[in-house]
């Protein structure tokens, strides 16, 4: 069995899954995250979406068992074409995907459509150089121009090059 690397470690501690949470993580790629989260739930479920189909085959393949245990569904889709329940999950996670920077309006909406009122919004992004926190302002501008309401940004040190983290909820 391959160690999980350290950043969705680290993800999955500020996620704090709860065993009835409804979450969904865009851009799952091969599922790492999913599979980390998943283990702590019991009544609640995991998305995972992406666009790629090769990382959502190897999703598929390392998920298997929660995915028979109806705790995890993949979905080979883009988010904006993807067709979820209003108010259906009650968190929203991502890791290095580029919505969160250069997101448009269309699919910040899908997100607020999506996401239940008080739910959260978990973004994490760790950059291929050093950072300081201020690199997730673009991040959390997008966000409170979409809607949301940033409640944390945390620069978050690593094993190799910091993660930036920023937390949100849905506005009214």
């Amino acid at each position: 069995m391959t160690a999980v690397p350290e950043r969705f470690l680290l993800a999955k501690e500020r996620i704090s899954p709860e065993k009835s949470d409804y979450i969904l993580e865009i851009g799952c790629g091969t599922g790492i995250l999913i599979q980390e989260l998943s283990s702590e739930l019991d009544s609640g479920a995991v998305v995972g979406i992406d666009k790629s189909k090769p990382a959502i085959e190897k999703a598929l393949k390392k998920n298997q068992k929660a995915i028979r245990e109806k705790k995890v569904t993949l979905i080979n889709e883009e988010l904006k074409k993807a067709k979820f329940p209003k108010g259906g999950f009650n968190k929203i996670v991502s890791f290095n995907v580029n919505l969160f920077l250069k997101g448009s309006e269309e699919e910040f909406n899908v997100i607020r459509k999506i996401l239940a009122p008080g739910g959260k919004i978990f973004v994490f992004y760790q950059f291929p150089y050093e950072i300081d926190v201020t690199a997730g302002n673009p991040i959390a501008d997008n966000l409170e121009r979409n809607g949301f309401f940033v409640t944390d940004k945390e620069l978050i040190s690593t094993n190799s090059t910091s993660i930036v983290f920023i937390k949100a909820m849905r506005s009214s």
